[in-house]
């Protein structure tokens, strides 16, 4: 570190305080004042009520919604009422949906993404273990169960595009939401959710065989929460703290799947349809892994997914090319600021006032830069002392797993010079086959958190 990173390190830090003592600090959510009544909003949602949707319930039940000034209804959907159509004729101003989105947008429809949930799609293909289906190869001639509506096939589509299977050699048979038809074998293959169907084919003592498009290079975004352009432009705050509320919903619930599984008992028709608290647990469990809120901001939106899954279906020729998403990722406007005199005031303040801190500290400063280079060149000499001679391969690695130091060892283990192993990234020293899949899952859960 040199003396004037250090300085403008100071700089920064000097005016970044000033700014918070002159500038008024924004509004954290609040209980509404008494007297004023909650926004009443609509939240439909595409299925029953499941785990699926534990991050909403969460948001409702501990109140985040109403600390936002909302009170919310959280409606289940049914297939004859598709959750889109309701959010966009306006009997709900929220919804919860899957891919079909990105499609409804390209067409025309104004909807608005607020945040993803699901990292990576639910959809699977699913069959009977002793059916003998392991591949996508294997589904030609068979009969599989899919959803009505196109949009609800284009993860299965591209599977089997990029497998070099034609469409028409498999039998489409529309999807009659009854498990019993593939656990009887009326169907060989049915697209269902990784998180819920496998576990119920368990229950029922048949093993369940799973094909994931994400193993054939197919990756689209799961769930994910939306509204409309009227909802933004009209209530530009509530779309706001709607979102807010529920992406603080959703890291609960995540946090707290013991509690929430006898909430999610408790709501309407839940335990009619036979689900248990071990069934909810498995959900969880399954979710857990497409949502990755270890490893990824509940919500996080990446353009560049959304643009990728939309060149898949121009592909599939299901969206013309040249399609525009301007418009369809939300975008928060930035509050307006009135305050341009306090701004000023607090930059000029803060020049002034690191200056005069920078004359009081020069002489300590360089004393200290002098000190922690001797030392961070004794430190880099003992380590380079220590890797070059022990019969271990020591590596460094940047955030874009390129290479930065190796040690000698790699000569004996890779055939590469340390010269030549420095800069490259890891996953080249692998075989053509993983190289692309490792590439990609490390891109997706690092550098895009």
């Amino acid at each position: 570190m040199n003396l004037e990173r250090i300085k403008t390190r100071c700089y920064v830090s000097l005016f970044l305080i000033l700014w918070v003592l002159i500038l008024p600090a924004p509004s954290a959510p609040a209980q509404p004042p008494l007297g004023i009544p909650l926004q009443e909003v609509r939240l439909q949602l595409k299925w029953v009520h499941a785990f699926q949707f534990a991050g909403y319930y969460a948001a409702r039940e501990k109140g985040f919604y109403s600390e936002e000034g909302l009170a919310v209804t959280i409606s289940p959907g049914v297939p004859e009422r598709p959750c889109l159509d309701v959010v966009v004729s306006g009997q709900a101003e929220y919804g919860a949906v899957g891919g079909d989105l990105l499609v409804s947008r390209l067409a025309g429809k104004p909807v608005v993404v607020l945040a993803v949930i699901f990292q990576h799609s639910p959809s699977v293909i699913l069959t009977r273990k002793d059916n003998g289906i392991r591949s996508p190869s294997d589904l030609v001639g068979r009969r599989v169960m899919l959803g009505i509506e196109e949009i609800d096939k284009g993860e299965f589509w591209a599977m089997l595009k990029s497998e070099g299977i034609a469409k028409d050699s498999i039998q489409v048979v529309p999807h009659s939401w009854n498990l019993s038809d593939l656990v009887e074998g009326r169907v060989d293959a049915s697209m269902d959710y990784v998180t819920d169907e496998p576990h119920r084919m368990q229950m029922l003592g048949v093993e369940p065989g799973i094909i994931q498009p994400i193993t054939y290079g197919i990756d689209f975004y799961g769930d994910f929460l939306f509204t409309t352009e009227g909802e933004i432009k009209k209530h530009p705050e509530r779309a706001a703290a709607f979102r807010r509320a529920s992406l603080r919903g959703w890291e609960y619930a995540m946090s707290h799947v013991e509690e929430m599984i006898p909430l999610i008992l408790d709501l309407p028709g839940v335990r009619d349809r036979g689900v248990t608290a071990d069934h909810l647990r498995y959900e969880a469990e399954q979710m857990r892994k497409l949502i990755l809120p270890e490893l990824v901001e509940v919500g996080h939106i990446n353009p560049g997914r959304w643009n990728r899954m939309a060149e898949t279906f121009v592909d599939l020729d299901m969206i013309s090319p040249g399609f525009d998403l301007d418009g369809f990722i939300y975008q928060p406007n930035s509050p307006k600021d009135n305050h341009w005199g306090a701004i000023i005031l607090a930059f000029l303040g803060s020049i002034g006032f690191a200056f005069l801190v920078e004359r009081i500290w020069n002489r300590q400063l360089r004393q200290a830069v002098k000190a922690q280079t001797k030392e961070l060149r004794e430190n880099e000499q003992r380590f380079r002392g220590f890797t070059e001679t022990i019969n271990d391969w020591v590596w460094e690695m940047d955030t874009r797993g390129a290479f930065t130091y190796s040690s000698p060892k790699v000569l004996d283990l890779l055939g590469y010079t340390p010269e030549e192993v420095v800069g490259r990234l890891f996953w080249t020293f692998m075989s053509p086959l993983e190289t692309e899949n490792v590439a990609a899952l490390f891109e997706e859960y690092l550098m895009n958190p």
